[in-house]
C-alpha cells in the first residue's frame, strides 16, 4: 500500500518541534505565509489536515501479538481518540503524542510503553489552528524538558516550556508577533528558535532566537527581512521557506533546509552559532538536471557515527507523487553525495543503514542502506488497520527493531498509533 501524498496549506499556526535522540533531525513541516492558500514547493509525506471532530481521550493495555487479525472497529476501542497528528518517543517505555480537540491542542504521554496514557496539555491555553507535527512546535530533549511554540495572531508569540516532564509549564513570550517555525536543542538548556512573520512570492521573513538557560529567556541572534539588502553577507536567506526545520549539532554548526519554488535543493549552513549563514552545495547528477526537486527536511546526523549523515530529497514525479532519495555525506556535511532510495511517502532513517519507507507500493526495509529491501507484510493488525486508516502520516525507530507507525483516516478525523518490536515484522495497537 502506497501512503497518500497531499498538497500543503500555508498556515498561521502552532507549530510542533521535537529533538531527537542517537540520529539527530528535524522533519518536515509546510511553510507559512498570511492568509493565501498556496500549494508548498516541496513533497508532504506527512500530510497535516488539522481535525475538526475530536472526542476524548481512551486508552487501555494493547494488543502484544499479531499472530491474529483483529476488526478495525475493535481497535479504536483500544487508543486514544483525539484524532494524533504526530509523536516521538524517548525511549520504548516514554513517548508523546499529540493532536487536535474541539477545544485545542491536546499532549498527551506513556511511561509505560503506550499502556496507558496521561495528559499533559498545558492549562489555560487554547491552540485551536496549527499543523500539528514535530519539527514545528513542540520539543521533547528527554523525559523532563519540552518547549511547546504557538503564535498569538497579533500578540507575541508564545513559548511554553516544562521542567518536570509537562505536569507544569512557564510561558515565555517573544519579543513580537511571529509564527515559530522550527526548534533545535543540543541540551536541556541551549537551543534555538527559528521564526517567521510573513511569507509571499517565494520569499519569507525570517528570525533566529537562541537560548542558554532552557527558553527562559530568547534573544535574537540574527533576522532578514523584505527591506533588507539580499546580498547582505552572511544572512539568513529571504528566498525560500523554513519548512524542513533546523538543527544544531553543536553550540556552532547548525543547518536550515529550505523549500522553493525553483525547485532547487537548497541547503544552509552556520559555523559560528547562528550568527551567519552560507550556503551549501548540493551536487544535482546528470541524469536529475532539470528535475523539480526539494529537501524534505534537516540533515540526520548519528552520533554513533562520526561524520556520516543523510538529508532526504524528493524529485516530483507528477503533482501528488514524489521520489524520495537522499544526500549522503562522510565528512560531517562539508561533501555531499546523492543516494538512489527510491522510496515514496514517509521515509525515517536510522542510521546508515537501516531506512524504512515505501517502494513501489510495498512497506520496505533495508538493514544495508539500501542495498537489499526485505518486504514488510501488510497483514494482521497492520492490515486490519489499513482498511479504516489508510493514510500513513509519520514514524519512528529507536532500534532496528523497536518502532511505531502513525496512520490515519481519508479525510483526517481520526488516527491509529501502532507498535512493533521485531523491525515491522508485526505490529500491536498502542
Amino acid at each position: 500500500m502506497a501512503p497518500t501524498n497531499t498538497k500543503i496549506v500555508h498556515t498561521l499556526s502552532l507549530l510542533i518541534f521535537a529533538a531527537l535522540t542517537g540520529c539527530t533531525s528535524e522533519p518536515s513541516s509546510p511553510p507559512i505565509t498570511s492568509t493565501v492558500e498556496t500549494p508548498s514547493p516541496g513533497p508532504s509525506p506527512n500530510p497535516s489536515t488539522v481535525p475538526a471532530d475530536i472526542t476524548g481521550m481512551q486508552s487501555s493495555v494493547s494488543e502484544k501479538k499479531d499472530s491474529k487479525a483483529i476488526s478495525a472497529a475493535s481497535i479504536v476501542n483500544k487508543q486514544t481518540r483525539t484524532a494524533l497528528t504526530d509523536f516521538w518517543w524517548i525511549n520504548a517505555k516514554t513517548g508523546f503524542v499529540w493532536g487536535a480537540q474541539s477545544d485545542g491542542l491536546k499532549v498527551f504521554r506513556t511511561d509505560d510503553g503506550g499502556a496507558n496514557w496521561s495528559s499533559i496539555t498545558p492549562d489555560g491555553y487554547k491552540i485551536s489552528q496549527g499543523v500539528f507535527q514535530k519539527g514545528r512546535g513542540v520539543v521533547f530533549t528527554d523525559s523532563e524538558h519540552g518547549w511547546i511554540g504557538a503564535s498569538m495572531e497579533e500578540r507575541p508569540a508564545m513559548i511554553l516550556s516544562t521542567v518536570n516532564g509537562g505536569r507544569g509549564w512557564v510561558n515565555t513570550p517573544l519579543d513580537k508577533a511571529t509564527y515559530p517555525l522550527a526548534a533545535s536543542f543540543i541540551t536541556p538548556k541551549i537551543g534555538w528558535l527559528l521564526t517567521s512573520t510573513d511569507a509571499a512570492m517565494g520569499s519569507s521573513e525570517k528570525a533566529l532566537y537562541s537560548t542558554q538557560d532552557g527558553g527562559a529567556a530568547w534573544n535574537l541572534v540574527t533576522q532578514t527581512e523584505y527591506n533588507d539588502d539580499p546580498s547582505r553577507a552572511g544572512a539568513l536567506p529571504l528566498r525560500g521557506f523554513a519548512d524542513g526545520g533546523l538543527i544544531f549539532t553543536d553550540p556552532r554548526i547548525g543547518w536550515l533546509p529550505l523549500t522553493n519554488y525553483d525547485y532547487v535543493p537548497t541547503l544552509y549552513r552556520t559555523k559560528d552559532g547562528g550568527k551567519t549563514w552560507a550556503q551549501v552545495e548540493l551536487p544535482v547528477p546528470d541524469d536529475r538536471k532539470g528535475s523539480l526537486m526539494n529537501l524534505i527536511g534537516a540533515p540526520v546526523f548519528c552520533s554513533q557515527e562520526k561524520g556520516r549523515g543523510w538529508l532526504q530529497v524528493g524529485t516530483k514525479i507528477s503533482d501528488d507523487r514524489w521520489l524520495i532519495d537522499a544526500y549522503t555525506t562522510a565528512d560531517g556535511g562539508e561533501h555531499w553525495t546523492l543516494t538512489p532510495l527510491g522510496l515514496e511517502g514517509i521515509v525515517f532513517i536510522l542510521d546508515s543503514a537501516n531506512i524504512w519507507g515505501w517502494k513501489d507500493g510495498t512497506f520496505v526495509h533495508t538493514p544495508d542502506s539500501g542495498k537489499t529491501w526485505e518486504v514488510l507484510a501488510w497483514s494482521g493488525v497492520l492490515a486490519d488497520a489499513g482498511q479504516d486508516y489508510p493514510r500513513p502520516l509519520e514514524m519512528q525507530f529507536l532500534t532496528p527493531q523497536i518502532g511505531w507507525l502513525l496512520l490515519g483516516s481519508e479525510d483526517g478525523r481520526h488516527s491509529l498509533l501502532l507498535g512493533t518490536q521485531d523491525g515491522g515484522a508485526s505490529w500491536a495497537v498502542m
